[in-house]
């Protein structure tokens, strides 16, 4: 039975990496939506607590073997969370909900156009 990670040994495994990928990931993409970026930043905060774990459960000696190890589970566990997310989020759109359905979209590209049109209104007027 798979159980949540809750001690520091069962955190870095790639299981207890990809639930500390996957609430990094909620957090950032709550805050940075429409940041390019957030994927390459939810690996370094996976990377940089996993190593933070493993350093503070070692007694801050871990091998160099165990730092490599936990370094590539980390990187691993952050790539599956965002190909996870962005499927869940593409699979969604092809059923016509979420951000990248296409009423989404569309409704998007409609607010965009009012906002060209009311700045060349106001230019105009400006004139």
């Amino acid at each position: 039975m798979i159980e949540f990670p809750i001690t520091s040994e069962a955190l870095l495994t790639l299981f207890g990496g990809v639930i500390v990928a996957a609430i990094c990931g909620l957090w950032l993409k709550h805050y940075l939506a429409d940041w390019r970026f957030t994927p390459l930043f939810v690996l370094l905060c996976t990377e940089g607590l996993l190593l933070l774990v493993l350093f503070a459960s070692s007694a801050w000696q871990p091998t160099a073997e165990r730092i490599i190890s936990v370094a590539a589970i980390a990187g691993i566990a952050a790539t599956l969370e965002s190909w996870g997310y962005e499927a869940i989020v593409n699979i969604l759109g092809k059923m016509g909900f979420g951000p990248r359905s296409d009423a989404a979209q569309f409704e998007r590209a409609r607010e965009i156009v009012l906002k060209n049109d009311l700045d060349d209104a106001r230019k105009s007027w400006l004139k």
